[in-house]
């Protein structure tokens, strides 16, 4: 049953992220003494107070073994406590509350400006395969696949500033205090991130539609005499749209990445700004609930693919 399939892949996933979890936990620690670096820093020719040091160990309870230390996390996360960072001393939850809803937004956001942008251009590829026009199409989209997001965001930076005089407001508004304003400043890093995806997405789309369209079934709709828009929009379409959604949801880490990249490029105090400022002063607690987060929104959303997939084709329902 689909249901027992989604049972063990939901298990499996749970089993991922723990495992990641651990080893990110057991390797960061391998990295320095979090105690040293808290009374330290991380510059050079700094004197460390050893009873300082041995005393933040004790406090923090890095004096207890690995094992121990690692079942505390889990419980702390049980319980809802996320702990504190160990350079601010703020709680993360606080800091999550904040940063969690914009690269959510930002992340839903890209892959629809990225569908919106390879679904018409991916279909007008496949369906004029061969020709021309197709070809420039394809060369366009290798081209776009090849350039980074950072450089592809501080160069549209650099043009709208030259050409058209306008930067997009500093800092972050919500949008339940100024909706215009807000879309201003993720409007940029959306659309950077929607063409990088978009890049990607268009080939898989010409692919799959080209598979579909050597089925017999597209073959005989036409000989039905079936409108070519019928037979695009109802059939090849449909049975294109689960493969290239369930590709969509794979592709998770990816865009996650690249919402770091354009938070970090467009300075946006998202999670992926915290996390790359977590990494560079190692700080150890976010590190853990960074790790935490991807890999759960990863295991979240192929299960969810999963589910809208086997409703878009019901074969996925037998699926033991």
């Amino acid at each position: 049953m689909f249901v027992q399939y989604l049972i063990r892949r939901a298990l499996g996933g749970f089993a991922v992220v723990l495992l990641a979890t651990f080893f990110v936990f057991i390797f960061i620690r391998i990295a320095g003494d979090p105690a040293a670096l808290i009374v330290g820093g991380t510059g050079e020719n700094i004197t460390i107070n050893p009873q300082r040091v041995e005393q933040v160990r004790q406090e923090l309870g890095l004096d207890k073994p690995l094992i121990v230390q690692f079942f505390t996390f889990l419980s702390g996360l049980v319980t809802g406590g996320l702990g504190n960072s160990y350079v601010t001393g703020r709680p993360i939850a606080d800091e999550l509350s904040v940063r969690l809803p914009l690269t959510i937004e930002i992340a839903f956001l890209s892959e629809f400006v990225a569908w919106i942008i390879a679904l018409p251009l991916g279909l007008f590829s496949a369906l004029r395969r061969g020709r021309f026009t197709e070809g420039l199409t394809r060369v366009f989209f290798f081209i776009a696949s090849a350039i980074p997001a950072y450089w592809l965001g501080l160069l549209v930076l650099i043009a709208v500033l030259l050409i058209f005089g306008w930067r997009p407001p500093l800092g972050l508004v919500p949008p339940t205090q100024n909706l215009a304003v807000h879309l201003q400043q993720i409007a940029l890093p959306v659309v950077v991130l929607g063409f990088v995806l978009a890049a990607g997405l268009v080939r898989f789309i010409r692919n799959a539609v080209l598979e579909v369209l050597q089925e017999p079934f597209i073959q005989v709709a036409r000989a039905k005499g079936l409108a070519e828009s019928t037979v695009v929009f109802r059939h090849v379409l449909r049975n294109a749209f689960a493969p290239t959604l369930a590709f969509s949801g794979l592709r998770v880490g990816f865009l996650l990445g690249g919402v770091v990249i354009v938070e970090t490029t467009f300075n946006l105090p998202g999670l992926g700004l915290f996390f790359v400022d977590a990494v560079a002063r190692r700080d150890f607690p976010v590190i853990q609930i960074a790790v935490l987060i991807l890999g759960t929104s990863f295991v979240i959303i192929n299960l969810l693919t999963d589910i809208v997939c086997s409703l878009l084709d019901p074969r996925l329902r037998e699926r033991g």
